[in-house]
């Protein structure tokens, strides 16, 4: 035993990132695709138990999402997200509070 040498740590997901596999569908180039326009895409407040269930669906039908998120630490040590946003190809923004 050395005194003072640290023994290598193993990453907690080694095994889990050593076996990762990405879907073709993410690793294959594509054609870039042109937003749709603004008047074109709904916005839907996402405020109830009901429309967070319809977002979760509309989401499941989809091959790509955007995710943007607002954080908020005034006065919080910790801090909490205020804010989601998700988007998809057709559906602006789901701002969900």
């Amino acid at each position: 035993m050395v005194i003072g040498a640290r023994a290598a740590a193993r990453h907690p997901l080694a095994d889990v990132l050593l076996s990762l596999e990405y879907p073709t569908a993410q690793t294959t180039p594509s054609e870039p695709m042109l937003p749709v326009a603004m008047e074109q895409c709904p916005l839907t407040l996402v405020d109830t138990p009901q429309a967070l269930t319809h977002m979760a669906a509309t989401l499941a039908a989809v091959d790509q999402i955007a995710v943007d998120l607002e954080h908020h630490h005034y006065r919080s040590f910790m801090g909490f997200t205020c804010l989601m946003q998700v988007s998809t190809r057709r559906s602006n923004n789901a701002p969900t509070d």
